[in-house]
């Protein structure tokens, strides 16, 4: 550990320079050492003289005693006259700062401020020893070295002269009090208005990096850490936990697979007398609790919920999750600072907040305040205005992150350590630390200057060749509108505000040496450009930081640094008439190295020729290049390399016009050839189409088609019920037409098993010239001589050696994120396949899912996105953590040639749709359902035909019931078995689609018109979606049924509703759902429509999607097939129910019920 040393100030050593000389028997060496291990119990100053006593070898300290001479009347009038009438000194002494030529001015009127020995102080020690000075002496002189460090001042009260009174007039307020946290407590009750757009308004990209501005705001070798410089230490700990922080960021994955629905509820406590704190998320199962000493829970819940979409969350977990990424990206941009905060009588902790003195943390900071929609943290039972709730929920999850991340190891072997880094209570011990709390407090005020009505406005002009003109003048911001007063009239108005304005100045000087020279000239001083340049571009982080007003000429409000680029134009040599496609850009442009300088791009010869002829700072057009040599080899180091990018590359970064962040330069005819590229043609519609696209619908065919003509993947993620699936129809009949699929080359879908048939009866229904084959089923074959092969994602990864042998002229997959997860066999079996051209469907939403989004867009264009790890930290993480909107719109321009996505609430889209959108969905039996359906109706077939009358109407209901039982879920037939969705096609389709749902942040009403199955759709969503679903059935009280329905009308934690279709049919207003599925049909549209319109009726703000789910190959698909073609039963009543059914024919009844195929 290193030693304390003594007299780390020029005014500390001047005093020490009494002691030199004296060789006392190694009393010096001695009296240090007693310095340092605290002897020295206590010390007062009152006048001249120094009292102390120090510990010896005997039981009773030593009495010691020091006398000064006291400065005569005419003394201190010079003194007090030559402070208050220069600026300059005033400055340096409001900071506690002495400046040394005072000492030199005072010499020359005789007044001495040290003595020139030891001779000349009277010192008496009660101790044996007989040399004067003792080594009790000695050490009272070192500590008094240390407390001259701390308050200058104290050279003028040895000297009987209270030089801060003088210069103030009087006693002075205590305007550096410690905060005690007991007085941050609300003095009444507190409002809250809960501003989600806030939220949905913030970018922590915004952020800058505040580690230059946090580096010059704090002074060297703070003098209540003895063993070392803490500056460099607190630094070094603020830089280490910003690089660690990235890394650790990067290392975390959203993960939000479980779909575990975020609680809405969140408290937490403050514990009185210390700054520990314990708190609970969620209720029930489901809580989360944690407190200071374990907090991870909390932070880990937080973790894994993203920011891309705060929509999907209650508006408490959108807040959480934007405090918790906030606390994240000031840690990893340096903008952290620690506050001092006592917790009861002489004990303090380290309240680590965000740098809330620069502008753009501070904005984000209250749009956090404005966003808190309710309380979350409480002092003991005591409320908290919201902004100090705010401040302290990030504090805690900084304490968290710096213990976890442990900037500064060992911190515990020293309390000052300990309590900054490791959130421990720190209580002063020693004499000599009892002073340590409010220097502490003193040094780290700088983060936290009180604001005044008058601040300094800086105005530099240009001041002829090589030379600017510099000056500093007084605003009042009380009167934005009115001009800036010059300095010196500012100081003959005596206004009270001076000091705490030249205090203010004193602060600038360190980062703006030119201030002190303004200061001593007391008006506008010349300063030379070569010299100037390089103090004025150090100190803008600091300017800026402290938001000071600079009137300044353009080219001095930015230093601009060099960044290599590239300048694209095209070849004279390309053939003008080529079709431009994705592969014939790169031999179509013509690619060099240019300099990016700002906005302005020129060729990076220029540069070099510029470094040649001028120094360091070159002004080049409007502003100032720094051309640093460094930076000057990096960029000539990577000039060695081609210039030219491949072509997957390329067209990024034609799309953004950047490249590695950097403007390119890029001439008009290159511009036209990356317009042209994604023009789309305008391609006629296949005639063979058996359907009307929507004006949406086509222009997504057209895309399709372009996209496949020149070269690029597809990835069609429109919203669900805008009709892909048509889209890629109709672009598949375009090849057809022209010959694009042929037999030996087919086109192959991939799609969950639960759609094979909605695929097939689809590509039947609107295009019927397309010959479609399906490799599905126990006794599968691979079709030959087709168009279109369908099979599942299951059977492709079982049956790989069937697929991956060939190349298929088109792949599509569809619910494309089921290769979401690239280390999963199906996704790896995917992406192994060969195609020319590769389409993926998805209607889930990206926004918190840009990973999975990557592994899509990979499947569809290989390598267009780069590696996973590189998109994590190009976009997913700027994005998902911190709303960058800047890496979002750069996302967005890259992927808009790949990506198609359009939302039924775009103007564009909305007024071409139906407010009510019909899905008829096809899942299909499983092995054990069908095993059960075959045993029934072949049961039931040999009574059939002899029953009569009511005997027969009875049988033919009851066999329509077991069978829709079966089609359900086995066991809701066989009162055995199973209860999960696996054993289900119906259950297995459900999940998908709820969990979908569920994604999207929407809500779902789910009919069933048995209880039981019901209680067993409840039971799935809950174990295996981990979503709180509710039910309401015939048994549920009122009381019942109004607590649910409000819940799921207000409560965005429950998202999905189940309901018995007579319980839930009628009399309920249920808008917040703008989805509705049909788990079991009622064969009576009337009873149907009834149930639909729980939510599509007055009230509804969003377009309604419904689904019907109807077995594909059993006597569901059969009876509403029936229920399309006759307009009898159309017509049928609420009140006749499924009479009907029971009044069919034998031979009806065994045509409805028998399997076909796909059953």
């Amino acid at each position: 550990m290193a030693r304390i040393e003594f007299g780390h100030t020029w005014w500390g050593r001047r005093w020490l320079d009494a002691l030199a000389h004296i060789d006392f028997g190694n009393r010096l060496p001695r009296g240090k050492r007693y310095a340092r291990n605290g002897s020295v119990k206590s010390i007062s100053i009152e006048g001249t003289r120094i009292s102390a006593r120090v510990k010896g070898t005997r039981p009773t300290p030593y009495s010691v005693r020091l006398t000064l001479w006291e400065f005569r009347a005419l003394e201190q009038e010079t003194i007090i006259d030559l402070v208050k009438d220069d600026p300059y000194y005033l400055s340096q002494l409001e900071a506690r700062r002495l400046p040394p030529e005072l000492e030199g001015v005072l010499a020359e009127r005789g007044i001495r401020l040290f003595p020139k020995s030891w001779k000349e102080l009277a010192m008496t020690c009660s101790c044996p020893d007989w040399a004067v000075p003792c080594k009790h002496l000695a050490a009272v002189v070192y500590i008094v070295a240390n407390e001259i460090d701390k308050n200058p001042f104290l050279v003028f009260r040895m000297h009987g002269l209270n030089l801060l009174e003088a210069i103030h007039g009087g006693p002075l307020e205590d305007n550096g009090k410690i905060v005690g946290v007991e007085s941050l407590v609300a003095e009444g009750p507190v409002e809250y208005a809960c501003s989600r757009e806030s939220l949905e308004e913030l970018d922590l990209a915004a952020i800058p990096d505040l580690y230059p501005a946090t580096a010059q705001l704090l002074t060297e070798f703070p003098l209540f850490y003895l063993q070392g410089d803490f500056r460099e230490l607190l630094l070094g700990a603020i830089r280490k936990t910003g690089t660690k922080a990235t890394r650790y960021i990067s290392r975390l994955d959203i993960q939000e697979e479980s779909r575990t629905a975020p609680s809405s509820t969140c408290t937490m406590t403050i514990q009185k007398g210390s700054g520990g704190v314990t708190g609970r998320i969620g209720s029930g199962e489901g809580e989360v609790a944690f407190d200071s000493d374990d907090f991870s829970p909390f932070v880990e819940y937080l973790q894994r919920l993203s920011a891309g979409d705060l929509s999907v969350y209650p508006p408490m977990v959108s807040f959480l999750i934007m405090c918790h990424n906030f606390a994240l990206r000031v840690m990893e941009r340096h903008a952290i600072v620690p506050e001092l905060i006592s917790v009861r009588k002489d004990t303090f902790i380290i309240r680590w907040i965000p740098a809330l003195f620069n502008g753009e943390v501070a904005e984000i900071f209250e749009g956090l305040v404005r966003a808190l929609p309710g309380e979350v943290l409480r002092y003991d039972r005591k409320p908290l205005p919201r902004r100090e709730q705010v401040l302290f929920l990030i504090s805690f999850f900084l304490r968290h992150y710096l213990r976890l991340l442990e900037p500064v190891k060992n911190a515990g072997e020293h309390p000052i350590r300990a309590m900054f880094f490791q959130g421990d209570e720190y209580r002063p011990a020693r004499f000599e630390e009892q002073g340590n709390a409010q220097t502490i407090n003193l040094w780290l005020g700088r983060f936290f200057i009180r604001p005044i009505h008058h601040h300094p406005v800086i105005r530099v002009e240009e001041g002829g060749q090589d030379a600017f003109k510099f000056e500093v003048l007084v605003g009042d911001r009380r009167e934005p509108e009115s001009l800036p007063v010059s300095f010196p009239l500012f100081l003959e108005s005596l206004d009270p505000e001076t000091l705490p304005l030249l205090r203010d100045l004193s602060l600038l000087s360190t980062y703006l040496g030119t201030v002190n020279t303004f200061l001593k000239e007391g008006r506008a001083v010349t300063v030379s450009t070569g010299n100037f340049l390089e103090e004025w571009f150090g100190a803008i982080p600091a300017l800026r930081t402290l938001g000071v007003r600079t009137v300044v000429p353009k080219a001095l409000r930015e230093v601009f640094q060099p960044h290599l680029t590239l300048g694209m134009r095209k070849r004279s040599d390309s053939d003008s008439d080529r079709v431009v496609s994705y592969t014939s850009l790169k031999d179509m442009l013509a690619v060099d190295w240019h300099v990016a300088v700002g906005d302005e791009v020129m060729p990076a010869e220029e540069l070099f020729e510029l470094s040649e002829r001028y120094g360091r700072f070159v002004r080049y057009k409007d502003r100032f290049i720094e051309l640093d040599e460094t930076r000057l080899a990096q960029i000539s180091r990577k000039m060695e390399r081609d210039p030219r990018p491949r072509a997957i590359d390329l067209l990024q970064i034609g799309l953004t016009g950047t490249y590695e962040g950097a403007p390119i330069a890029m001439s008009p005819e290159a511009r036209a050839l990356f317009d042209q590229l994604l023009k789309a043609p305008e391609a006629e519609v296949p005639p063979g189409l058996r359907a009307e696209l929507r004006p949406y619908q086509l222009r997504g065919y057209r895309w399709l088609y372009n996209n496949y003509r020149i070269g690029l993947g597809a990835v069609v993620a429109d919203d669900m019920g805008l009709g892909k699936t048509v889209q890629v129809i109709a672009f598949l009949l375009k090849l057809q037409e022209e010959s694009a699929l042929r037999p030996n080359r087919p086109a192959l879908a991939v799609v969950p098993a639960s759609v094979v048939t909605n695929w097939e009866r689809e590509l039947h229904r609107f295009a019927p010239s397309l010959v479609t084959g399906i490799y599905h089923g126990s006794d599968r074959t691979m079709p030959s001589g087709v168009d279109v092969i369908l099979t599942t994602y299951a059977l492709l990864r079982g049956d790989m050696e069937h697929f991956g042998s060939r190349k298929w002229s088109v792949l599509i997959i569809d619910e494309a994120q089921n290769i979401k997860n690239t280390a999963s066999a199906q996704a790896r079996a995917v992406k192994a396949l060969k195609a020319g051209f590769s389409i993926a469907m998805t209607g889930t939403p990206v926004e918190n899912r840009l990973l999975d989004y990557w592994s899509i867009i990979d499947f569809a264009m290989k390598g267009y996105l780069g590696t996973r790890a590189s998109f994590k930290e190009r976009y997913a993480v700027p994005i998902e953590r911190f709303r960058d909107q800047t890496a979002l719109e750069q996302f967005r321009t890259v992927t808009a040639p790949l990506v198609l996505r359009r939302l039924k609430t775009d103007r564009t889209i909305i007024d071409d749709l139906p407010e009510k959108i019909v899905i008829n969905r096809y899942p299909l039996l499983t092995g054990e359902q069908m095993v059960l359906y075959r045993e029934l109706v072949e049961r039931t077939e040999e009574f059939l035909g002899e029953a009569e009358g009511i005997e027969r109407s009875g049988m033919v209901f009851k066999l329509m019931t077991g069978l829709k039982q079966i089609c359900c879920h086995p066991h809701l037939y066989a009162k055995r078995g199973g209860r999960g969705s696996a054993v289900s096609g119906k259950a297995k389709l459900l999940a998908e689609q709820v969990g979908t749902i569920a994604e999207r942040g929407e809500k779902v009403l789910i009919f069933t018109q048995f209880a039981e199955m019901g209680r067993l759709l409840q039971e799935m969503i809950d174990a295996e979606l981990h979503l709180p679903c509710l039910f309401l059935h015939g048994g549920s009280s009122r009381k019942e049924r109004d607590a649910m329905v409000d819940r799921f009308q207000n409560d965005p934690t429950y998202q999905v509703m189940v309901l018995s279709i007579r319980a839930g049919g009628v009399g309920l207003n249920l808008t917040a759902a703008n989805h509705v599925i049909h788990y079991d049909l009622w064969w009576n549209p009337a009873v149907e429509h009834q149930a639909t319109d729980r939510a599509f009726r007055i009230g509804q703000r969003k377009d309604v999607m419904v689904y019907r789910f109807i077995t594909g190959g059993t006597f569901e698909e059969k009876i509403s097939a029936m229920l399309e073609a006759k307009e009898d039963l159309a017509e049928l009543t609420v009140a006749q129910g499924e009479k009907w059914l029971t009044q069919l024919s034998t031979t009806e009844i065994r045509d409805l019920i028998d399997l076909t195929g796909e059953g």
